[in-house]
């Protein structure tokens, strides 16, 4: 639109209308101005090499102006000290440097990360949790080592190999457990705490045939009663033996058995009498004595 048409269809509008227009098109208008005024801010619109303050007129010019110079002439404040009793009260609240969004696209976990294993950890002194990783390939290429392979079907075989070294036939026990449903873990009942355990999973055939598919690792249950470990029996140092025995008058070699029971004797009276030794109910303290 040309700028005369423009104008003349600016003025056509009524002053509301015009500082109406005026926000709609992003300006900062006050409704004290002019209708002339309005009218040239809104020309400058479209005319990018103009500055909107300068078609202000009357006193919003004078004020931008005013602003302006204010902004111009405002001297840079001081950087800003920080103390170190400021610098640890602020530490106090720190967060850390602010992380950028990642989203909150989800992520689905694999079923499976095709590998070939099998895991037991202990639960408790008789029991056992065991889970699993095995591959179709894996499982049909053994099927075929089977003399029946229609019959193979998958168990997992426990073997107690406490005190042995397990090269996979001297356990001193072995038992197999179904796995029915095509499971991918299993608790298991052991039996016996305080023992090592090893488990395998593989397939068997009606005649009694087994491959394993996979080894788990060695764990060992913890014992289900008191400790049979008992305290050593610790001799006494020989410091305090001197010390027990001179006081004992077992360095005067001139008193006879009866006097140096009369002598422990007395020192017992006087620990007594003095608070040395007390009852478990009294609630008197022992004191300390420097000899």
């Amino acid at each position: 639109m040309e700028t005369g048409k423009k104008k003349t269809s600016l003025k056509k509008m009524s002053k509301k209308e015009l500082v109406s227009l005026a926000r709609k098109n992003g300006l900062k208008v006050n409704t004290s101005l002019l209708k002339n005024d309005l009218i040239a801010l809104l020309l400058t619109i479209d005319n990018k090499t103009a500055q909107p303050q300068k078609a202000v007129k009357g006193k919003s010019r004078v004020r931008a102006e005013k602003k302006q110079t204010a902004k111009e002439l405002k001297i840079a404040a001081p950087p800003k000290v920080e103390t170190p009793a400021a610098l640890v009260e602020a530490s106090k609240f720190y967060e850390g440097p602010a992380t950028p969004d990642q989203g909150t696209e989800a992520y689905d976990v694999p079923d499976s990360y095709n590998r070939n294993l099998l895991v037991m950890m202990p639960r408790d002194p008789h029991w056992s949790y065991l889970y699993w990783e095995l591959t179709s390939e894996h499982i049909e290429a053994n099927k075929l080592k089977l003399s029946d392979s229609e019959s193979a079907k998958l168990i997992l075989r426990m073997y107690d190999v406490t005190d042995v070294i397990f090269n996979g036939n001297n356990a001193r026990r072995q038992w197999d457990i179904d796995l029915v449903g095509n499971p991918r873990n299993w608790y298991v009942h052991l039996g016996v705490s305080d023992c090592d355990y090893i488990a395998e999973i593989g397939l068997i055939d009606k005649c009694g045939r087994f491959i394993a598919l996979a080894r788990s690792n060695h764990i060992r249950t913890p014992r289900d009663n008191m400790s049979d470990l008992i305290d050593e029996e610790w001799m006494m140092v020989e410091e305090d033996f001197e010390k027990m025995y001179r006081l004992s008058g077992g360095y005067d070699y001139n008193r006879s058995s009866a006097e140096i029971s009369e002598l422990l004797a007395k020192r017992w009276r006087f620990d007594i009498s003095s608070g040395g030794i007390s009852s478990s109910g009294s609630g008197a303290q022992p004191r300390d004595k420097n000899y």
